[in-house]
């Protein structure tokens, strides 16, 4: 067996949810900066990006690793010189309404990640979060000015489709499963929250990652560790890619990938980090996990594993295996 190394993207899931009142009726906020960033609203405002929005889209980890474009994309995808705020607001709010490809501006974004799904949104959830994003700075990515000057001058260039060596390849088909099996996670989270968000990966995410390997002509399958359903044990070769894994990140090195090659096959592995929202159902019982959504582990998952994980820790690997 041939053992080849790559570096990789980090998979990862993300969602979110909260709330917040106000006493106008959905009436936009058409704040200044300096008045926006001095009152009540702004803080409200603030609170409201935090919990619904800066886990799919906040300003943390590398291009390959997100899925979701950080908010500074959406605001210059959706803001120039002579876009008012209403302008803005409307558009913001006619796409998480709706979000169709018709409707689509940031068609990088759509290509890489595909749509999001409908959030249920008040509106004036949308007014707040809207008027703060159009009038604040908006902390940026470190890659971001170089992918977006990239983008950019890519608009008027034609580009041959590149031809992706085995391990690439296998780790756009891990890429489109996770985006299947996130979309679907963020739906049910949004839908009635973490809680029910397990219920749903324990009827339908080995499902979605079925239909998926069949539908993309290879095997996809993701193995722990520590898993939380017992079918989901690394096996022994696997558990050595995990721990091999977990050293680079300790060393604070790149995460990699890895190809392996069979008389019959091709076999990459790919890294699945934590992020925020996955510690909603991995992180510390009854201080990360809600006591309801534990109980709710504890009924489904006798066995669970899969807890007392912190951000950015190796929760498991994404295992694609190709035909020759």
């Amino acid at each position: 067996m041939k053992i080849f190394v790559w570096s990789a993207a980090i998979l990862f899931l993300g969602a979110f949810t909260n709330s917040c009142e106000s006493n106008n009726e959905n009436k936009l906020t058409d704040l200044t900066s300096d008045s926006l960033l001095e009152s009540q609203t702004a803080m409200k405002a603030l609170d409201l990006m935090q919990s619904k929005c800066f886990a799919c889209h906040g300003s943390d980890g590398h291009l390959e690793n997100r899925i979701a474009p950080p908010m500074i994309a959406i605001k210059k995808h959706y803001k120039n010189e002579h876009t008012t705020l209403e302008q803005f607001t409307n558009d913001i709010k006619s796409f998480v309404n709706n979000p169709t490809e018709e409707n689509v501006k940031m068609t990088g974004a759509f290509k890489r990640f595909g749509l999001m799904p409908k959030m249920n949104f008040p509106e004036e959830e949308l007014n707040l979060i809207s008027a703060y994003l159009y009038h604040n700075e908006i902390k940026e990515p470190a890659w971001f000015k170089e992918h977006y000057k990239k983008e950019q001058s890519n608009k008027s260039a034609t580009e041959e489709p590149a031809i992706l060596t085995p391990l690439e390849n296998g780790l756009q088909l891990a890429l489109k499963a996770k985006k299947i099996l996130g979309k679907n996670l963020m739906g049910a989270i949004n839908k009635q929250g973490s809680t029910y968000a397990v219920e749903f990966c324990n009827l339908k995410a080995n499902y979605l990652i079925d239909s998926m390997s069949n539908a993309l002509n290879a095997h996809i399958k993701r193995v722990s560790d520590k898993p939380r359903n017992a079918n989901a044990q690394a096996n022994a070769k696997e558990a050595v890619i995990i721990q091999q894994f977990k050293n680079t990140l300790k060393e604070g090195k790149a995460i990699t990938g890895v190809l392996a090659e069979t008389e019959n096959s091709k076999i990459g592995y790919y890294p699945i980090l934590t992020n925020q929202m996955c510690l909603q159902c991995h992180g510390v019982p009854n201080t990360q996990i809600e006591d309801k959504t534990l109980r709710k582990i504890n009924t489904l998952y006798p066995t669970d594993k899969a807890v007392g994980y912190g951000i950015n820790e190796l929760r498991g690997i994404w295992v694609v295996e190709m035909a020759q």
